[in-house]
């Protein structure tokens, strides 16, 4: 059975890996961020607009926090899990609309059709 957070089956060398690594890491949590999102677009651009609402200094805000409160609770994964949870829901929430068929698309894509559909019309 493999290790997981939620069955609180993570053994302790690697919790400790983990909390070691972002003890040393943590101080420099922005320039880690940017990285992180750095390679992120380079490895998959479309992900781009699900970005387009927040600036990206807040977003690596965002993520420096969630990283902290994963450490700090890895050893509480009851509490750990329904915060990441509840954290995946609302950026889904927030980055994406349902379309009135039904598909999901990024926000700054409704965005952009509603600016074009606005500006077209003054023409």
């Amino acid at each position: 059975m493999p290790e997981t957070i939620e069955m609180g089956t993570m053994i302790p060398q690697r919790r400790q890996l983990v909390t070691e690594s972002w003890k040393s890491l943590s101080p420099n949590g922005a320039m880690v961020g940017a990285i992180f999102y750095r390679r992120l677009f380079e490895i998959d651009p479309s992900l781009r607009p699900m970005f387009s609402g927040v600036t990206l200094d807040d977003q690596i805000r965002k993520l420096v926090t969630m990283l902290d409160l994963v450490v700090h609770w890895l050893d509480v994964p009851d509490k750990l899990v329904p915060a990441l949870k509840s954290w995946v829901s609302d950026t889904r929430r927030t980055a994406f609309r349902t379309t009135t068929t039904g598909k999901s698309e990024p926000r700054s894509s409704a965005r952009s059709r509603r600016v074009w559909a606005t500006s077209s019309r003054r023409s």
